[in-house]
């Protein structure tokens, strides 16, 4: 295993792979059962962290599932849970959304 992570040397392969193989298209196919995955929008207003980890490999890891089970897998990112109220929040008190607590 490499000591550092070398995204070019294996992004563009795996890319790809999926495209070439369909992996994420999604089509009508009545004859699979549907399944819905939706991940909310990373919060713009903060570094990312583990808790962006773990909450997107979750999602990850049971659209996958789901989709090697033979369903027929959306898995849209969604709206941010978080931003979007801060930022009302924001307007609302004339205020920079980064300086929100909420």
């Amino acid at each position: 295993m490499q000591e550092q992570y070398r995204p070019e040397e294996i992004e563009s392969k795996v890319q790809l792979h999926w495209d070439d193989n369909r992996t994420f298209e999604v089509t009508e196919d009545e004859s699979k059962e549907k399944y819905y995955c939706l991940s909310m929008l990373p919060i713009l207003l903060a570094d990312y962290t583990w808790a962006h980890v773990r909450n997107y490999t979750i999602g990850d890891v049971i659209a996958r599932y789901q989709r090697m089970l033979g369903k027929n897998v959306l898995q849209p990112i969604g709206w941010d849970a978080f931003g979007l109220p801060a930022e009302g929040a924001a307007v609302k008190n004339n205020t920079a959304p980064s300086a929100v607590d909420l």
